[in-house]
């Protein structure tokens, strides 16, 4: 079964009895979780109404009473999420291929804020899948897998015209990009296509790159969206199935040389939603103490890691920014283990000048 296919039936899910009320209450448990954390603002890629959905989600929210012994609080419960509705993350709903023409003629487009999210919701990048994924074997690869006979390639979601034609239209109509690609061949493919229709956004993955594909992500002015932790989960079935890859499988490293913006996220729930956790990986490449680093040559160092976690990709405020602040009871440049990082105590949380999470208060 592809991607495709697959998302298809996993939507459907969505219309059963009861799925939107439960949905809504496990993203306020995930977005105080989130705030814990230090997470101020996510980038929602469910293959949904995205757009629709989170003007719903951002109006439904409506602040408890103000009292005198909350000012710094107001509209926040102690466990960081809103009375009703969803306001304690900035989020940008990203557009499928699909739903894009019902976007343009609604007059979206990318940076459009969403109706009643007070700021903090806004439209974002056209997503797109290109190819599959290293576990189940379907990213498209140059080079054959090393444990399937025939020779099997992985496959590509939409053939490199069509890929072409939806940056093309994405691009003419002021959208972004933010097209998985895997397979060092599909990274190969939406470049080529970014490059053909002056697209610009992000390589969300970006698993494994040619060599010679590296400092194209510069040159085109792409960001590449990595998720380090995906490289402790695939580090073991990396040497199954890509034993002869034809490029290099989370040039971390090697990307960040070429001068290319590093933008880290979770890709959750793939992975769980934990800036330190991907942090973490990205800076010392095991889990463990006790595990030798996977491709140590790849690692960041802390304050690339760091930055490369903000939206802004810097590790420090700067006049005009937005007032998105995390508080911290240890230096992350001290930090010595992959362990120390991971456990990264929060001390508190603020988004546009309001707190969101405290460990002081309740806890």
């Amino acid at each position: 079964m592809g991607e495709l296919e697959w998302f298809d039936a996993y939507c459907k899910l969505d219309n059963a009895p009861g799925a939107a009320e439960e949905t809504l209450e496990l993203i306020r448990k995930a977005e105080a979780d989130a705030t814990r954390k230090g997470v101020v603002g996510i980038r929602d890629y469910e293959m949904a109404e995205n757009v629709d959905t989170w003007t719903r989600r951002f109006s439904a929210a409506s602040p408890r009473p103000r009292d005198a012994n909350d000012s710094a609080w107001t509209g926040i419960d102690w466990d960081g999420s809103f009375t009703h509705g969803i306001r304690g993350l900035r989020v940008e709903a990203g557009v499928y291929p699909e739903r894009l023409e019902d976007a343009i003629e609604a007059g979206w487009k990318t940076g459009v804020e969403l109706p009643g999210s007070d700021g903090l919701g806004h439209v974002g990048a056209m997503k797109m899948i290109s190819d599959g994924s290293l576990n189940t074997r379907s990213a498209f690869c140059s080079m054959p897998y090393s444990d399937i006979f025939p020779d099997f390639y992985g496959t590509l979601s939409y053939a490199p015209d069509q890929i072409e034609t939806y940056f093309h239209g994405a691009t003419c109509h002021r959208f972004a990009i933010a097209c998985h690609a895997i397979g060092d061949e599909a990274n190969t493919i939406v470049l080529n296509a970014a490059a053909s229709t002056h697209a610009h956004g992000s390589i969300e993955h970006a698993q494994m790159l040619k060599p010679a594909d590296i400092p194209r992500f510069a040159k085109l002015g792409l960001t590449a969206s990595i998720q380090p932790q995906h490289a402790m989960d695939d580090r073991d079935v990396i040497t199954r199935f890509w034993a002869n890859p034809g490029g290099t499988p989370y040039a971390f490293k090697a990307l960040h040389d070429a001068g290319v913006r590093l933008r880290m996220g979770s890709d959750a729930p793939v992975a769980p939603l934990d800036p330190w956790m991907a942090i973490s990986a990205a800076v010392f490449g095991t889990e463990s103490s006790d595990r030798e680093p996977f491709q140590p040559e790849q690692c960041l160092d802390a304050r690339t890691a760091l930055a490369a976690s903000t939206a802004v990709g810097r590790d420090r405020p700067e006049p005009g920014d937005p007032a998105d602040l995390v508080l911290l009871d240890r230096d992350p440049y001290a930090v010595s283990t992959p362990e120390e990082m991971r456990a990264m105590p929060v001390a508190a949380t603020m988004l546009a000048g309001r707190w969101t999470y405290s460990s002081l208060h309740g806890e």
